[in-house]
């Protein structure tokens, strides 16, 4: 629920250190009337024949809704009627097609769930139902909500530092491998790639020199590691490391995940390793791990399809799919095109130019952005959704928007489509997910996919960084509120003792240790936002 505090302060908690100057923000109250109208705003609308309606299993909204109901022969008009469960009394309205959105009555609706009936009317007389729906017309933002004392700087600090001195870190120093006892290292790709940069973070924000250099080392043990087990040359997927390897950790009896995955691999991580080598190669200079990252991109050259993507899950001996699912590849784009700046290698930013093509022509249309997670099988169009690659695409907008301004209003279409399904501001809908009451949700926060309803960190970062650039972009102080008070959920919950990040924002959870790559982002997104906070820091 709301808060009643001192605006000025709350919002700036968190942003704060040497020369820092306060912002000039608008008072909560003008920020929560322009988040309500703003809320009546629809999210890419479908029309029929025209443009694919995304949202068929969608059961919550902050932004106006509009539904794929089929129009009726002979009708004249439409009419909606919008029954809350909290409302005495019906809202109504009408409009000329079955299928326009709820906007001229959606900043009315109450939080909570909803009954939507759409008559077709003619000469003033209801002459059929074109469609019925029952949603949860999810709250808009309305903070501030939690605030801490400690800035975000000095929270990001906290956590590199937890993670520098945890056991399954130090195990690399130790004995060159990983640690047994850790079972998210079955994720190798993904995993050993966030120690590398979360060891060559925490070495940039060190004064020690001998954490320094144990920290750096223990990024090029990992690294190393990570090379030698890659694909050997000469095979379908050569240089690219494995998404899977041994036993596949599992925590909940119903995750796809089990041995039998160590087969195949999914073609979004090889990225993710190859970001990790040039973070690498850019503090100690060594070529391999330049080598390794332009293998991989060569790779990805080889293997990309004629309509610019790849393949999303691929066996490995062969390179055929397991499925017909494509990568959502703004990872791959971003690792090419980086690679490129580094080495001026034209033939990464024509690799990068196609997916981007393939974006555009596809997802940038129908907003398919489909959930792609290594411990969650491939799926039917829209049936699991995601927010990731959505914000990630948006931030690739936005740093483009000073030579095609256009781009701003398809990056903010994008952010409020991730808002809309995942950001948890306050009263989340009732429900049970893996096990997880939703009154245990911590707010505010953000859901990882549909397949997996569940609050995760990396997912509030994503809407934490997304919202950040909006702002820098746009200069609407609305995103810079929305994105600090996800910023203070992450404080409120982070350990006060051990400087640990929860990966899951869940009340009885948050004692689990997590996922490496899930903290070491967020706390590089909090580093982030503390540095547009406090530029002078």
């Amino acid at each position: 629920m709301k808060k009643t505090v001192i605006v000025s302060m709350v919002l700036l908690l968190g942003c704060r250190g040497v020369g820092y100057e306060p912002f000039e923000m608008p008072p909560y109250e003008m920020l929560r009337r322009q988040a309500l109208a703003e809320s009546r705003i629809p999210v890419k609308p479908g029309i029929p024949g025209e443009t694919p309606f995304w949202n068929a299993y969608a059961h919550r909204f902050i932004y106006a809704p509009a539904f794929d109901f089929p129009e009726t022969d002979s009708a004249g008009d439409y009419r909606f009627t919008l029954l809350a469960d909290s409302l005495a009394e019906p809202l109504v309205f009408t409009a000329d097609k079955p299928w326009k959105p709820l906007s001229p009555v959606w900043d009315q609706v109450p939080t909570g769930n909803v009954n939507l009936t759409v008559e077709a009317m003619k000469n003033g007389r209801a002459i059929g139902i074109s469609g019925e729906r029952r949603f949860y017309r999810a709250s808009p933002y309305a903070g501030p909500y939690h605030h801490d004392s400690t800035g975000y700087r000095e929270s990001a600090e906290r956590l590199f530092r937890y993670l520098f001195h945890a056991p399954y870190i130090r195990y690399w120093m130790e004995h060159g491998e990983p640690d047994p006892g850790y079972g998210l290292y079955g994720y190798p790709a993904k995993m050993y790639s966030a120690v590398i940069g979360g060891m060559i973070t925490f070495a940039s924000l060190t004064e020690d020199p001998g954490e320094k250099e144990q920290a750096l080392g223990i990024a090029a043990i990992v690294a190393d590691k990570l090379i030698a087990i890659s694909r050997p040359e000469g095979a379908p997927l050569e240089y690219f490391p494995p998404t899977y390897l041994g036993p596949i950790y599992a925590d909940m009896v119903d995750e796809w995940r089990g041995e039998s995955l160590a087969d195949r691999m999914m073609l979004i991580y090889p990225a993710v390793a190859g970001q990790a080598y040039l973070d690498l190669f850019e503090v100690n200079g060594e070529r391999k791990y330049l080598d390794a990252a332009v293998r991989i991109a060569e790779s990805y050259r080889k293997t990309q399809l004629e309509s610019g993507t790849w393949h999303l899950l691929v066996y490995l001996e062969t390179g055929d799919p397991v499925s017909g699912n494509l990568v959502v590849p703004t990872g791959v784009i971003s690792f090419l095109e980086r690679l490129s700046s580094v080495t001026g290698c034209s033939g990464c930013a024509m690799v990068a130019d196609r997916a981007r093509s393939w974006i555009g022509d596809h997802l940038a249309r129908d907003f398919n952005w489909e959930g792609q997670f290594e411990d969650q099988a491939p799926s039917d169009r829209y049936r699991n959704l995601s927010k990731g690659q959505a914000c990630s695409y948006a931030l690739q907008l936005l740093e483009e928007t000073e030579n095609e301004p256009r781009k701003v209003s398809e990056a903010e279409e994008l952010i409020r489509f991730a808002e809309d399904q995942f950001v948890i501001w306050e009263d989340p809908v009732q429900g049970d997910y893996w096990g997880i009451r939703s009154e245990q949700w911590i707010t505010p926060c953000v859901l990882e996919q549909y397949n997996f309803y569940t609050p995760v960190n990396a997912s509030s970062a994503d809407m934490i960084g997304v919202f950040r650039k909006a702002y820098q972009v746009t200069g609407n102080a609305l995103y810079l509120a929305k994105a600090m008070d996800l910023a203070n959920c992450i404080l409120h919950v982070q350990d006060p003792e051990s400087g640990h990040y929860p990966t899951y924002l869940v009340s009885n959870l948050l004692d689990q240790e997590g996922w490496i790559n899930c903290m070491v982002y967020t706390a590089r997104t909090i580093l982030e936002l503390s540095e547009t906070c406090n530029p002078a820091r």
